[in-house]
């Protein structure tokens, strides 16, 4: 209860907007949202256009809000992707897609089981995971356990490691000099922190025996062809910087630092009105690539 409150006073004190919005909306505002209705929110929204391009969505926990996740990039993508088959994910148990909506153990082969039937359904020739935090995660692993042609992705969270070993804990929560020049930037890291460890424990006491996934090993670890992948961050965003930094030297990954020190560095460029448009870029640039090799191959056959 105690934790609770101070989780909500510090979100509502340094990410004000994004409170106030989400309070709006109606969205629950709690770390515990959405435990006794998760069974009855929808997991997954389709909207087929008969299009040649799929844009799979997966959502976020909303951990920097507390509130119920919601499907993500809607809106966004609704103005920006008209000529896209759209597919929206999100996690309604808040365990970073370890749970199946129904509370069950075995949340990615329950995802990746939905994503191929969806991309089968759906006919695409071309398909593009992304996300942000916890959903640029689970981008990156369904793009390649799914086989998807591109990740774009915002802020992913692709290890716990760079939030919840003790020493990092302390960093962030005695980072003093970027306390005073970044307080939202500073803010956002320590809620991200307390957010990485009450998953942890969440996920220890509901799915017994799980063993957590390292996106980011897995995704160095591939074997054969590794699907694109665009990561935007916060430059002055230290556990996103670091994550970027582990991935920044694969002919795979393009690497696009935000001049910010948020990691909702997604927020920074929807504000700007930079967001779908760097999103119809990237497609834009995958979509050329592919049409190039394609013509490649077909000359080297010939």
């Amino acid at each position: 209860m105690i934790a609770n409150k101070l989780y909500k006073w510090l979100a509502r004190t340094f990410v004000s907007d994004v409170a106030k919005n989400m309070e709006r909306e109606g969205a629950a505002f709690d770390l515990d949202a959405g435990a006794n209705q998760a069974e009855e929110l929808p997991y997954v929204l389709v909207e087929d256009r008969g299009a040649d391009v799929t844009i799979f969505s997966f959502a976020g926990m909303a951990v920097l809000f507390a509130g119920l996740p919601a499907f993500e990039f809607r809106k966004l993508l609704k103005h920006n992707g008209t000529d896209y088959n759209l597919v929206f994910f999100r996690d309604v148990r808040r365990s970073a897609y370890v749970q199946r909506p129904d509370g069950q153990p075995g949340g990615p082969a329950f995802f990746q089981n939905e994503v191929n039937r969806i991309k089968a359904q759906l006919g695409s020739t071309y398909n593009v995971a992304i996300g942000a935090s916890a959903g640029g995660a689970m981008a990156f692993h369904m793009a390649r356990v799914c086989n998807l042609d591109l990740i774009v992705s915002f802020s992913p969270v692709l290890c716990r490691e760079v939030y919840t070993p003790w020493k990092r804990q302390i960093r962030h929560y005695f980072d003093l000099p970027k306390l005073v020049s970044d307080p939202q930037g500073y803010m956002e890291v320590v809620l991200m922190t307390l957010g990485a460890l009450a998953l942890t424990r969440k996920v220890e006491r509901d799915v017994k025996n799980h063993p957590w996934q390292n996106v980011l090993q897995e995704y160095l670890e591939h074997k054969g062809p590794r699907p694109r992948a665009v990561i935007f961050h916060g430059a002055t965003n230290s556990p996103d910087s670091l994550t970027a930094r582990q991935l920044e030297h694969l002919p795979e990954v393009k690497v696009r630092p935000v001049p910010t020190g948020r990691h909702n560095c997604a927020a920074v460029l929807k504000a700007r009105g930079e967001m779908g448009p760097a999103i119809l870029d990237e497609i834009n640039e995958g979509l050329a690539l592919r049409d190039q090799n394609l013509q490649q191959a077909q000359i080297q056959r010939a």
